[in-house]
């Protein structure tokens, strides 16, 4: 079992992330029928974020960039523990040490071992907008492509997305700066949800 999660380690490692996703471009979580928009106080957009960079676990930058995304990791893995009352089995070093190796510690199982887990290997990446639970998601992950950031405002949906895929998607998609998606080849769009479609109108 060791040598698997080495395996997987190094196969993440190996995969191009060069965006960050920093907790204070979000606005403050409002909750409006059902409908959730993440803030930056919310726990729901602090696991959208860890369990994001969880996916994507290679990132390049200044020194200053690389240490400031691991305070930040640290910070939402105390948070994470925290809400699992788990907090106290665990100390800086294994946090610190769980920020950079997250696949050394079973502290992230639920965030693995999903039914339709990313690809090992692959060469394009995608942004999952109106996402659902889902469903488009899963040919192009079949395809072998990546999915580096998703979007969904319903509450529900985006439950079952992280029973699917072990990512909790990010809230209403007009409250996030552009500058924040991170870069992707192939952008996916669930109907019928943009403003062009009936749904959407209404």
């Amino acid at each position: 079992m060791c040598n698997f999660v080495r395996r997987k380690a190094i196969i993440m490692a190996q995969k191009e992330y060069k965006d960050e996703l920093k907790l204070d471009a979000f606005p403050e979580e409002v909750t409006e029928g059902g409908i959730r928009i993440y803030g930056e106080t919310s726990y729901e957009n602090q696991i959208a974020t860890l369990s994001h960079y969880l996916h994507n676990t290679d990132f390049e930058g200044t020194h200053i960039e690389v240490q400031e995304r691991r305070n930040e990791m640290m910070a939402l893995i105390r948070e994470y523990l925290e809400h699992k009352n788990q907090l106290q089995y665990y100390s800086d070093e294994d946090i610190a040490f769980a920020a950079e190796n997250p696949f050394e510690l079973d502290m992230f199982r639920e965030f693995y071992e999903v039914p339709f887990p990313s690809p090992k290997h692959y060469e394009h990446t995608f942004i999952d907008l109106f996402a659902g639970i889902g469903g488009i998601r899963i040919p192009f992950d079949e395809m072998g492509y990546h999915c580096v950031f998703s979007s969904e405002w319903d509450a529900k949906a985006c439950q079952t997305y992280f029973a699917n895929f072990g990512t909790v998607p990010f809230g209403d998609i007009t409250k996030i700066p552009a500058e924040r998606i991170p870069k992707h080849d192939v952008l996916l769009a669930g109907f019928p949800c943009q403003a062009f479609s009936i749904m959407g109108k209404m």
